[in-house]
């Protein structure tokens, strides 16, 4: 049994990471930034602790440091974007050496949250098809109405989640949407099907790979509705991504599928908020990142099924309140 501290556990992919570890025998611990009682999954873990935002990050830090300390903490599994920017770095790792905290290397993180240069690093070494990427600045100063077909597509440099995406089809939208932001990407927009592809691979090169075509999503990118489909070409894709970035760890890739051919969105450096699909679809990711951070042995590449799963939001009664 090892002790494993969860971060954000009021996230979508919290339910099922607690789930997995409480199935192998684990002890597990959950941190949030907000309080017990707002949060179902606080339920299901060992202890809870309401920790400060990662924005504080000495704050942050400190915390998440006592608790490591106090519980002996074996593994760290950050479920977020911002906690991963932070907790990958080598300074903090040392502040905690005692816990292995199971994120890729600091620099192959960095590489993978700036969407700009991973999608010129990925096009430039022809390791996939990429969607031409251009940064803005000043606002739109250097997009030329004659040479972009319009609508595109303008996203945060370092966003997650499909935070802040917005769809533009003039100059005129581009400027309404780009004067009070700053790094920011524009794309030509590409219709057609979302696939997203949840990938482990170990420090001895091993990768699995779980595809899956997205049928219904909420305004945040999340799948409600999904198809898990065999696609040996997808899963060629991603293994020579990771191969590329020599990525050790748990990600998640997404694509678009257009006159089939599948082309790159990003990819995001963690569990997936849907991981509970893969899980269903037979390939256990949580268990499995704590075998590849142990340097043990992962289970192998299952046998893809073709399975269509849905998800629902349910309410849970944590406490009553009463009028004086």
């Amino acid at each position: 049994m090892s002790v494993i501290l969860i971060t954000a556990i009021g996230s979508a992919s919290a339910k099922t990471v607690i789930e997995q570890l409480k199935r192998t025998g684990h002890m597990v611990i959950g941190c949030d930034i907000h309080p017990k009682e707002w949060i179902v999954n606080a339920r299901d873990v060992d202890y809870f602790y309401c920790v400060p935002s990662s924005v504080d990050v000495h704050a942050y830090l400190n915390v998440l440091s006592g608790i490591c300390s106090k519980h002996k903490v074996d593994f760290l599994l950050p479920l977020t974007d911002p906690e991963a920017d932070i907790l990958c770095n080598d300074a903090v790792r040392s502040q905690i050496s005692d816990t292995l905290v199971c994120l890729a290397h600091s620099s192959v993180i960095k590489l993978c949250r700036d969407k700009l240069v991973v999608e010129r690093s990925l096009r430039e070494n022809n390791i996939c098809k990429t969607i031409p990427t251009k940064k803005l600045e000043n606002n739109y100063v250097g997009v030329d109405e004659n040479e972009f077909s319009f609508p595109g597509v303008v996203k945060p440099r370092f966003g997650r989640s499909s935070q802040g995406k917005e769809i533009v089809h003039s100059l005129e939208d581009l400027y309404f949407y780009t004067k009070n932001n700053k790094d920011l990407i524009l794309q030509p927009f590409i219709a057609g099907n979302i696939y997203t592809v949840d990938v482990l691979r170990d420090c001895s090169g091993k990768c699995v790979c779980i595809p899956r075509k997205e049928l219904l999503r909420n305004s945040i990118g999340l799948g409600i509705s999904i198809r898990i489909e065999k696609c040996v070409e997808i899963v060629e894709i991603c293994t020579s991504i990771m191969n590329y970035l020599d990525y050790i760890g748990i990600a998640n890739i997404e694509f678009i599928r257009h006159d089939e051919q599948f082309y790159f969105l990003e990819i995001n450096p963690r569990f997936s908020g849907g991981v509970g699909f893969s899980v269903l679809g037979g390939y256990d990711f949580v268990n499995n990142t704590i075998r590849c951070f142990g340097n043990q042995p992962i289970d192998p590449q299952p046998e893809i099924q073709d399975v269509h799963i849905s998800q629902r939001y349910e309410q849970y009664v944590l406490g009553h309140s009463f009028n004086s």
